[in-house]
C-alpha cells in the first residue's frame, strides 16, 4: 500500500466500482427487447423491397381481460427494411399488440393491425395500387393556370397515429399518390391548405382526386369527385 492511502478508502472505491458495474449490467438487460416482430416486405412479383419505412402507429394492452388502446405521448418509432426487404422491430414490453404501416414511394401503403410480439415472421406485400391524381390551379385573368411546387397531403385518419404522405405538384400543377382500398371503417382524405376532401377508393375502379384552386373558398370536409 502506498504511503498516505487509506485502506478503508480503497475498499470503498472498489465497492463503489462493483456497484456501478452491477447497475450498468442491470440497465443493459432492462434495455434488451423482450420480443420482436420480424418479417420481409415484397412487391406483388415477390421481389424484396429495400428502404421501406415500417412505422409503429398504435399500441394495445390487456386490461381486465380486454384489449385496450394504449395512448402515449412522444414520437412513435420507425425503422427501414434492409437490402433483402427484411425488418426486425424490437419491443421491450411483453403482452402487447401493435399496429404497423409500411410506406415506400411508388407503392400504396400497407397496414397491419393487432400484431402480437410473439407473432411468427410476417410477409408483407406492397401493391402499386391505383394512381390518385388531381391538380392545383389559380385564377389569372379569368383563366385557371397550373400551380407548380404546391404541397398536397394524403391522410388516413386513425385513433392513434395517422398515415400522412406529401406530394409536390409538377409543372402542370398535378399531384399523384398511390392508393388501395383503405382498411374497413376508414376513408382516404386529400388535403390542400385548409381544404379536406374525402376520396372513395374501391378495388379495381379508377380513382380521381380532387382539384384545388388557390385562394378559392374552402370546401370543408367533403367527398371528392366520383
Amino acid at each position: 500500500m502506498k504511503k498516505g492511502t487509506s485502506p478503508i478508502r480503497s475498499a470503498l472505491t472498489a465497492w463503489d466500482l462493483a456497484v456501478v458495474i452491477a447497475f450498468l449490467v442491470l440497465c443493459a438487460r432492462a434495455a434488451d427487447p423482450v420480443a420482436a416482430v420480424r418479417g420481409v416486405v415484397k412487391n406483388e412479383g415477390g421481389t424484396p423491397l429495400a428502404e421501406v419505412k415500417v412505422q409503429l402507429c398504435g399500441l394495445e394492452t390487456v386490461h381486465d381481460g380486454t384489449w385496450t388502446r394504449e395512448m402515449r405521448s412522444g414520437l412513435m418509432p420507425s425503422i427501414s427494411t434492409d437490402k433483402n426487404g427484411g425488418f426486425v422491430f424490437p419491443f421491450h414490453e411483453p403482452g402487447m399488440r401493435y399496429d404497423l404501416y409500411f410506406d415506400k414511394v411508388g407503392f400504396a401503403p400497407a397496414f397491419l393491425y393487432a400484431i402480437p410480439n410473439s407473432s411468427p415472421e410476417l410477409t408483407v406485400v406492397m401493391k402499386r395500387g391505383a394512381a390518385l391524381t388531381g391538380a392545383v390551379r389559380r385564377s389569372v385573368g379569368g383563366k385557371l393556370e397550373p400551380v407548380s411546387g404546391a404541397t398536397v397531403e394524403l391522410h388516413l385518419p386513425y385513433v392513434d397515429l395517422w398515415y400522412q404522405q406529401r406530394a409536390v405538384t409538377d409543372h402542370e400543377g398535378r399531384y399523384t399518390f398511390r392508393v388501395t382500398p383503405p382498411p374497413a371503417g376508414r376513408t382516404w382524405q386529400v388535403v390542400f391548405g385548409h381544404e379536406v376532401v374525402q376520396v372513395e377508393v374501391k378495388e379495381g375502379e379508377p380513382v380521381v382526386g380532387p382539384d384545388f384552386e388557390v385562394g378559392a373558398k374552402g370546401r370543408g370536409d367533403k367527398k371528392g369527385r366520383p
